[in-house]
């Protein structure tokens, strides 16, 4: 890329549009949060840039509200999103404290002793340990934190739920206390225990939950040759609080690239489109779950890559190697890191977070939330962030996230980042998605659940095919053959492979907001492996299991038929 274009990035302007955008308080669906959309319009239609700005329905869920009744004191609280709502009454019970050890490596907890209490456990509310307690029989749950106190949303459901996926939003009241008060609850339990007393605890929380009209905003520039093809930046618009760098900070990247991208849209060969998403913070990712499913031919048949921003520029967010990636999209994410700043980039790989919703529609994504705080190592070897930061600051996640913890120089570094990937799309002669690596990294996998199956459940025919995918994509994607590939193939490829590494195999539905293992369609291999030989679960079992390795044969036939259309042109 040429550096001039690199020069062209103007912190100044960025830092503008950040003091409009995060003078908002952006909650999904508000008032404000539709004139910060009204302004990203305004803005990039100036531009020249094509805009569509919508709304849509969504489930949505806003704390107001929570108090707390404990030892005869009024302690002060936080309700999270998607908690359910006390309607005007307090859930009363006896409280217990659980301590880190059960609430992480226990695989359930026991009925007996959480039925009809309230839990306390130490750290954020985040869902699996929500869930762990509720399936146990608790009435309620108070997550002990560290200060600040952080905004939490524990629901295992991808965007807004359905009739399957309700189910994974809590049906009891959850909140959280700062440390002040933790250590209070802490000490108390503690001592009535040890002479045998329980502390009664009473938890009233009031919540705005439910279906509204939320923002979506589609910008587009054209290319200077007629294409459908287009290379997505996006990220979302809503916020807790004021969110100057969650999201702020992206919103104004997402108008300056788009700035520079319009100056220069001669040198296109694919449009650019900038998307803001709401729903995001307050509805688990509502706002790119609804594009995905509105727009999935179009994401399917078009999108060249997604590239995503999820807070950048933070003081102190030193550490640039650890954002999420895919393997075909992160050899150009290190080059250009390495070139611009001399950073190695490792990169992790992409988990069920920040609107990563187009896997299913076979879209490659790069990067989400990218400059993070820098751990320290301890003399064991294991790693940890002072006490009260986060990956994302100190100030994530709270009214903290104002425009005095923008880095100007962390801030210029990540856009400087982010503008020559995405202007690497929009204008190289081949498109730089390596599918080479993705082969790579699906053989490993399905190597990694043969081994684990053992006689269990054959898997020696799609072990031996995508040792097959290995090879003929290595010599495929090879530099002076990839050319040959073409645009059209290489999509093509992802369209196959891009939904085998991450998903369970539904193309048309998000999988749930939970881990998942490489090659997900096969992690059931786990469960049965749990089960009793020749018992009635284990027959079940297998059946699903066999209806996965049918979807994965068929993405490795399909894989490897595309790649030997091309070997066999350039023989």
């Amino acid at each position: 890329m040429e550096q001039e274009i690199l020069d062209e990035i103007s912190v100044s302007k960025m830092m503008e549009h950040v003091k409009r955008i995060s003078h908002w308080e952006r909650l999904s669906g508000s008032e404000d949060e539709w004139k910060a959309f009204q302004y990203q319009k305004k803005v990039l239609e100036n531009l020249g840039y094509n805009v569509r700005l919508e709304k849509h329905d969504a489930y949505i869920s806003l704390p107001l509200e929570s108090e707390i009744e404990f030892d005869g004191m009024q302690i002060p609280s936080r309700a999270h999103s998607m908690s359910a709502d006390t309607h005007g009454k307090f859930v009363e019970g006896p409280l217990i404290y659980l301590d880190k050890t059960l609430m992480e490596t226990s695989e359930k907890l026991t009925d007996s002793e959480i039925q009809g209490k309230v839990v306390a456990f130490d750290g954020r509310a985040i869902y699996k340990k929500v869930a762990k307690a509720e399936k146990a029989g608790a009435l309620a749950i108070i997550a002990l934190q560290d200060d600040p106190l952080r905004e939490c949303i524990p629901s295992g459901a991808w965007g807004s739920p359905t009739t399957s996926s309700k189910r994974l939003l809590p049906r009891i009241p959850v909140v959280s206390v700062n440390e002040t008060y933790s250590q209070i609850i802490r000490q108390t339990v503690q001592e009535k225990r040890a002479d045998g007393s329980e502390v009664p605890i009473k938890i009233k929380v009031k919540m705005d939950n439910g279906w509204r009209k939320i923002p979506s905003l589609t910008a587009e520039i054209k290319a200077s040759i007629p294409t459908e093809k287009f290379v997505v930046f996006s990220g979302h618009l809503d916020s807790w609080y004021y969110g100057a760098t969650d999201n702020g900070t992206v919103n104004a990247a997402q108008l300056e690239v788009a700035r520079i991208v319009a100056k220069h849209k001669d040198q296109l060969r694919h449009n650019f489109r900038v998307i803001n998403f709401s729903g995001h913070s307050h509805g688990r990712y509502a706002g790119s779950t609804w594009y995905f499913i509105h727009y999935w031919e179009e994401m399917h048949r078009n999108c060249i890559v997604n590239v995503n921003a999820d807070t950048i520029g933070g003081k102190d967010a030193n550490d640039i190697t650890r954002s999420i990636i895919m393997p075909e999209t992160k050899p150009l994410a290190k080059e250009i890191i390495k070139r611009q700043t001399g950073v190695e980039f490792k990169g992790t790989r992409c988990q069920r977070v920040a609107d990563q919703s187009f896997w299913p529609c076979g879209v490659s994504s790069a990067f989400a939330s990218f400059s993070k705080q820098v751990y320290h190592k301890r003399p064991d070897g294991t790693l940890y962030l002072d006490k009260g930061n986060a990956d994302l600051g100190w100030w994530w996640h709270t009214p903290l996230d104002t425009i005095d913890v923008i880095d100007p120089v962390n801030y210029l570094r990540d856009v400087k980042i982010f503008l020559e990937y995405i202007w690497t799309f929009l204008t190289a002669p081949v498109l730089p998605l390596h599918f080479d690596e993705t082969a790579q990294s699906i053989a490993a996998a399905i190597d990694k659940w043969r081994q684990k199956a053992g006689k269990r459940v054959d898997l020696s025919k799609i072990h031996q095919k995508s040792v097959q995918l290995v090879r003929k994509s290595k010599m495929a994607f090879a530099p002076g053959k990839i050319e040959k590939m073409g645009d059209n193939r290489i999509l093509k490829m992802g369209r196959i492979l891009v939904p085998l590494y991450f998903t369970t195999g539904n193309l048309y539905h998000n999988d749930d907001a939970l881990s998942y293992p490489e090659v997900p369609s096969l992690m059931k291999i786990d469960e049965l492996l749990k089960t009793e030989e020749h018992s009635d679960r284990s027959y079940e079992l297998t059946i699903e299991i066999e209806e996965k390795i049918n979807y994965v044969n068929d993405s490795l036939n399909q894989a490897l038929e595309l790649l030997e259309s091309v070997l066999e042109q350039g023989a």
